[in-house]
């Protein structure tokens, strides 16, 4: 509530004496939380991450981490709290269908308790009708990692990629033991979001900035589902991604993506026959006049004569 206050100050050393009244509110703490999931509707079987935020009128420092809970099963996961208030975990749902989706900050030394509840829908992913002969299910095995994943290119080009922009990234926290700097950020991407390989991000260069990468479609999430779930995780800075090459970064989701334009053809040379080959024709050749000219040695020509026949003959020569 309201509290008075009164400041007094004692007459000293011939000082005069005063004094002042004041008064301030006390106002008792209180906390807020916000949440939400993506992506939702999800896959079942499957996961959402949930992230939010966590805000208090004090200036006390969260102690305790969030309990993201489904309050309809018994799915659950805790989320520790940022020093602005950020949180995010992955939920991994045990039932599908509408679920209803807690998020609880149990209060601390000084920030109260505080919850928010909202609706996600687990999707059900449903196969063919069942047989009355079952089919033996066959037993998982590992996908191995390609020491090389797709071009951004060649990503593109399956169903449901999603093509995102990366901004700020820091080269120089990439592991990179025994990998070059792509291969080690698809790995970093792989283990973020939980892929089943590394052929599942498609890159060119990640040491450009910015750079461009591709999220191919991975256990029941769609490419686009996947860049929302690394956009919220960096935005929030989740344990997977902090310290990591991508701690800091700007995740930017390009939409709508379009087909890529179509790798160049070779146009083949048409077959070669000798009665379709045509030559330039060759230019005519010279051609060569003869005057019958008769000279009489006994009868000189005289110097006119002889010039005007000597031009007649340079003409002649000249126009050949």
């Amino acid at each position: 509530g309201t509290r008075s206050v009164r400041a007094v100050y004692a007459s000293t050393n011939g000082l005069p004496a005063s004094a002042a009244n004041g008064s301030y509110a006390v106002v008792p703490p209180a906390t807020s939380i916000t949440a939400a999931s993506s992506p939702n509707p999800s896959p079942f079987p499957g996961q959402t991450v949930v992230s939010g935020r966590v805000v208090t009128n004090t200036q006390w420092p969260f102690t305790a981490d969030v309990l993201v809970s489904d309050t309809q099963g018994d799915a659950a996961c805790f989320a520790v709290v940022r020093s602005n208030g950020a949180f995010s975990c992955r939920l991994t749902l045990l039932n599908p269908g509408a679920r209803l989706i807690s998020a609880r900050y149990p209060g601390d030394e000084v920030n109260v308790e505080a919850e928010v509840r909202f609706e996600h829908f687990a999707n059900v992913t449903r196969g063919p009708a069942a047989s009355a002969t079952p089919t033996p299910v066959p037993t998982p095995t590992a996908v191995p990692d390609p020491n090389n994943g797709p071009s951004v290119f060649e990503a593109r080009a399956v169903r449901g990629a999603q093509l995102v922009e990366i901004y700020g990234a820091t080269p120089a926290r990439l592991d990179t033991r025994g990998v070059d700097h792509n291969n080690a950020f698809r790995r970093l991407v792989r283990d973020i979001l939980a892929l089943v390989s590394t052929a599942r991000v498609g890159v060119d260069d990640v040491l450009r900035d910015p750079f461009y990468a591709v999220l191919l479609p991975d256990q029941g999430r769609r490419g686009d589902q996947l860049a929302d779930e690394l956009q919220v995780l960096v935005d929030v800075r989740a344990d997977s991604v902090r310290n990591s090459f991508l701690d800091g970064a700007r995740i930017v989701i390009v939409a709508p993506d379009q087909p890529p334009p179509p790798a160049p053809v070779a146009v083949p040379a048409p077959p070669f026959s000798s009665s379709s080959r045509r030559e330039a024709p060759s230019p005519p050749a010279p051609s060569v006049i003869f005057l019958p000219i008769t000279v009489s040695a006994a009868v000189p020509l005289a110097p006119p004569l002889a010039a005007l026949l000597g031009a007649v003959l340079a003409a002649v020569v000249a126009a050949l």
